[in-house]
């Protein structure tokens, strides 16, 4: 499509703390001890924290932008850096 000028990309979004994420996290939305599951399972991530809804929307945005325009077939993956990591052994110290 870029002969069109349309580029095409694809956002790989890791593990998104939302209200039906909690669930699948082991927790239930409804109990007071989800809110410090969802922090426990964020901190086997890297970043130690799992991403929003608006990092998530904030890359979208950048890809629908002009400030993108060179950027085309490309996979761009938004996790933390999770996906990166070869063995966690426990919670990261960020600085």
């Amino acid at each position: 499509m870029a002969q069109y000028e349309i580029n095409v990309n694809c956002i790989y979004p890791g593990y998104i703390d939302t209200r039906s994420a909690v669930g699948l996290r082991g927790g239930s939305p409804d109990t007071e001890d989800a809110v410090e599951k969802m922090r426990a399972f964020g901190r086997n991530i890297p970043m130690c924290r799992q991403g929003t809804p608006e990092e998530v929307g904030e890359l979208v945005l950048f890809l629908a932008s002009d400030k993108s325009k060179y950027i085309t077939g490309a996979h761009v993956v938004i996790d933390g850096g999770n996906t990166l990591q070869e063995e966690f052994l426990g919670p990261y110290k960020p600085k």
